[in-house]
């Protein structure tokens, strides 16, 4: 007869343990979000259901991602965010934490896609979370960059792309004074997310705004790099200056 038992159930987290992961994740310079994920993923074991571990396990699972350069890792443990913010949704279906990171991550995995169907499908639970996040939230910064950011990636889609989305979820009307007015105001609440400065960069190059799009890159220019995806988006923004520099007078 065997005396072999079985491994002990993990606690369920204290709130003492969400304010103090919050506290953590707050502060993106400092937080180490190895040790958040494994305390946040053995958490999840105990409690699988539980929303309010899986919405911060995503959270910290898409952070991790910020600091991967491989583009197989970084879609592997964008792909892994994306499945719990899902999983989030899919148990409370207005639950705003949960839609915000399935549409940032979906957002990422539309645009790293490697075929036509994954951008099609991600697109989609894109544009299906971030209605939620805009009804829910409108003036969040992330609500407010991403829609900005979906304006900026309305133009990239074919005809083709449009077409199949739209059989599943509306596409908005094309709106580039509103885009603009988003990113700004998202920038205004949120200075530090350098990604607002580069989609603002992009949107107002479109625009022929050149002279603006030369001040919006400096700011972002200006700003503390935290991950290897902000130094990725540095070295970007540095790029379009090289091209706005031709074209916008010293």
């Amino acid at each position: 007869m065997s005396t072999a038992t079985a491994a002990p159930a993990a606690a369920a987290p204290s709130m003492l343990d969400l304010v103090g992961w919050d506290a953590e994740m707050a502060n993106p310079k400092t937080a180490n979000y190895e040790k958040l994920y494994e305390q946040m993923a053995q958490a999840a074991k105990g409690s699988p259901e539980n929303v309010e571990i899986m919405w911060r396990l995503a959270y910290a699972t898409y952070s991790l991602s910020l600091n991967l350069t491989d583009i197989n890792d970084i879609k592997a443990k964008t792909t892994e965010a994306f499945n719990l913010a899902e999983k989030v949704v899919a148990i409370d279906s207005n639950h705003f934490q949960g839609n915000m990171w399935m549409a940032m991550t979906a957002g990422k995995l539309a645009l790293i896609g490697s075929n036509i169907q994954a951008k099609i499908k991600y697109t989609v639970a894109f544009l299906r979370a971030l209605a939620v996040c805009v009804r829910l939230k409108p003036t969040d910064p992330m609500v407010l960059f991403m829609e900005g950011r979906l304006q900026l990636a309305l133009s990239s889609l074919t005809e083709e792309e449009k077409a199949a989305i739209q059989k599943q979820f509306p596409l908005p009307n094309s709106n580039w004074a509103e885009a603009e007015a988003k990113l700004r105001q998202s920038i205004a609440i949120n200075g530090a997310y350098i990604d607002g400065y580069i989609t603002l960069a992009y949107l107002l190059i479109k625009a022929k705004k050149y002279a603006e799009a030369k001040e919006v890159i400096l700011k972002g220019l200006s700003l503390e790099l935290v991950t290897k995806s902000d130094q990725e988006v540095a070295a970007e923004l540095k790029s379009l200056q090289t091209r706005i520099g031709k074209l916008v007078p010293q």
